[in-house]
């Protein structure tokens, strides 16, 4: 019940209307919103955030950077008997929703770089 309250909280406020009522309206950035990776979103997962890619795709939940590696012409005629070399998954890391894809990359290059494989 705590953590449904606290997302109530952060989400929703009461005011008083000029008549004098009580309505209950959602928070904007004045009525003092916790940042994005501090506010609860469920009351079902702590951990689940809101986050947004351009103008038009919004999710609740979390998000996955994978690393793939690339095959290249080169490797095309150089293994011309078997065919294109597969793209391997190479690290898959997972955040809040929060994080930005380029926090992602260097601690998957360092990881890539201590097994001896070096960043295109």
């Amino acid at each position: 019940m705590g953590l449904l309250r606290q997302v109530l909280v952060q989400t929703y406020i009461v005011r008083t209307d000029a008549r004098g009522r009580q309505v209950i309206r959602k928070r904007d950035a004045d009525d003092g919103v916790p940042p994005g990776q501090l506010r609860l979103a469920s009351h079902y997962d702590r951990d689940a955030r809101w986050a947004a890619k351009g103008d038009d795709l919004f999710w609740m939940g979390y998000k996955i950077h994978l690393t793939e590696t690339c095959t290249t012409l080169a490797d095309v005629d150089a293994d011309a008997g078997t065919g294109v070399m597969p793209n391997l998954i190479t690290d898959v890391r997972t955040t809040d929703a929060t994080v930005p894809d380029v926090k992602a990359t260097v601690p998957i290059q360092r990881k890539l770089a201590e097994h001896g494989v070096k960043p295109a």
